[in-house]
């Protein structure tokens, strides 16, 4: 019996399996379980049409997959207004779905009558992409190497651009994202270690290249140092939010200076306690430098609320608040620039509830001035009596400062993270790719070349042994 329910159970895994295909025609597939058209030739995107019976149960998450068989580089070729049609008719949206995987490189068009794309509002992944360009089959080295521009990053929406696993061997041209339209760019992961590195880099260029990105999230990131080359001023000119999770180890200090639209930044709260012991957030002096408030007065702050940076800690569970702003920290924070409107915020903690988690005084001084106005809500009268407001007057952060000011030798701190975690494993992982295989090997080749000597040698040894045993019989013979 039990035999017969696995065989059941198998064969139903396997009528189910999600390489599951409908073929539409040569090099173009749809996968029936995962809602991807697959497409093999960028040249057969016409064959897709509406009335197919591979489409007849496709559902609003349809993705259209580019797979190039020949590793060509991705150029203006696509015909995105047929892509638009079939993704319309199926899903009544205006946001193409593509995904490109190991795309060579980038072709830079210098035909001018090709930038007639902006119409179409693409979410595009590339996964692992060789961000190489090039222009009249050359490769792009510097800027000086690029004439009238032209090419998918700058004549095309983008609701998102994903960048996945990037592959980047030279510092690329900023004059690549010219005329941009991105509201999210996603890389990750990101390395930025002494054996692994694949950041962005972009080369020094003055000209204003006028990109339009709005937002930048970068996960996953080991030991990434946020510089001027990776936080280009003229690429990310207009930025507005910038989510940094994972293990960054430093904010240049004036890295972010120039970024004037720029009014939120995300840290994830495992590794933001590491980073603000590392940094003592020093990057925060070059912001809103020309912003000087009273913090205690509401009408200074509601006049000079569009001015506000918010600083917006992600929790995967509010009782690692504790954790992250413990109270031996609150020196740290005891001069947090609140005068120049910059606030801590976390996200969706109920301050308003009367059965909010009990949290540290650390915590409480970082949120507390955004709970007194509802700054994380819109400019509210003040709120008192409440369980926070008690919490803050019980703090006595009067004494907590002249403490701060005789202790000012607290310890350094020290502990993992999940990121350094990950970050000794990559470099485990290089050690043994990168010298203990080849040892390895070496030795095995050794030993085996051992073997065979020993075993030839013994070979040998015992066929002369025959052959002497073979005539000694013989003549004995005769």
């Amino acid at each position: 019996m039990i035999f017969i329910i696995l065989f059941v159970l198998f064969s139903y895994s396997r009528s189910i399996s999600v390489f599951d295909y409908c073929k539409i025609s040569n090099d173009v597939y749809y996968l029936t379980i995962s809602n991807i058209i697959v497409i093999d030739d960028v040249q057969k995107i016409s064959h897709i049409t509406k009335d197919s019976i591979c489409l007849t149960n496709a559902t609003n998450g349809l993705i259209f997959n580019f797979r190039y068989k020949k590793n060509n580089l991705l150029d203006l070729n696509i015909n995105l207004n047929h892509l638009n049609e079939i993704n319309w008719h199926i899903k009544k949206s205006n946001i193409i779905q593509v995904l490109f995987k190991s795309t060579k490189g980038f072709v830079l068009e210098n035909d001018s009558l090709r930038i007639k794309q902006k119409n179409y509002t693409l979410s595009i992944s590339f996964i692992e992409p060789n961000l190489a360009f090039y222009q009249n089959k050359f490769y792009i080295k510097t800027c000086n190497d690029i004439k009238n521009l032209a090419s998918i990053l700058n004549t095309v929406n983008f609701y998102l651009l994903e960048l996945n696993r990037i592959v980047l061997k030279r510092a690329i041209c900023p004059l690549i994202f010219f005329n941009s339209s991105i509201r999210l760019l996603l890389i990750w992961p990101v390395y930025d270690t002494f054996y692994l590195k694949n950041k962005l880099v972009f080369l020094d260029f003055d000209m204003d290249i006028n990109s339009q990105i709005r937002e930048l999230y970068i996960n996953k990131a080991i030991k990434l140092k946020i510089n001027e080359e990776f936080l280009n001023k003229k690429v990310f000119k207009n930025i507005e939010k910038l989510s940094l999770l994972g293990f960054i180890d430093v904010i240049k200090e004036n890295s972010l200076s120039d970024f004037t639209k720029l009014n939120i930044l995300i840290f994830d709260a495992e590794n933001f306690r590491f980073f603000a012991h590392r940094t003592s957030l020093t990057f925060l002096r070059s912001l809103n430098t020309n912003v000087n408030i009273d913090p205690n007065d509401f009408d200074q702050i509601k006049q000079h609320f569009k001015q506000m940076i918010k600083i917006s800690i992600s929790f995967t569970n509010f009782t690692f608040i504790n954790t992250t702003f413990p109270e031996v920290d609150f020196c740290l924070y005891k001069n947090f620039p609140f005068d120049r409107m910059i606030f801590i915020l976390f996200d969706n903690f109920p301050l308003t509830r009367d059965d909010n988690p009990q949290i540290t005084c650390t915590a409480i001084w970082l949120i507390h001035k955004p709970f007194f106005y509802s700054i994380q809500y819109d400019l509210r009268k003040k709120i008192e009596n409440t369980n926070f407001y008690n919490s803050y007057l019980s703090c006595e952060f009067k004494k907590k400062m002249t403490l701060c000011l005789s202790n000012k030798n607290w310890s350094k701190l020290s502990g993992f993270s999940r990121s350094h975690v990950e970050y000794i494993c990559f470099f485990l992982i290089q050690v043994f790719n990168l010298g203990l295989i080849p040892a390895v090997s070496s030795i095995a080749m050794t030993l085996n070349w051992i073997i065979f000597f020993v075993i030839s040698n013994k070979y040998f040894n015992m066929y002369d042994w025959n052959i002497s045993y073979s005539l000694y019989m013989a003549f004995y013979s005769w």
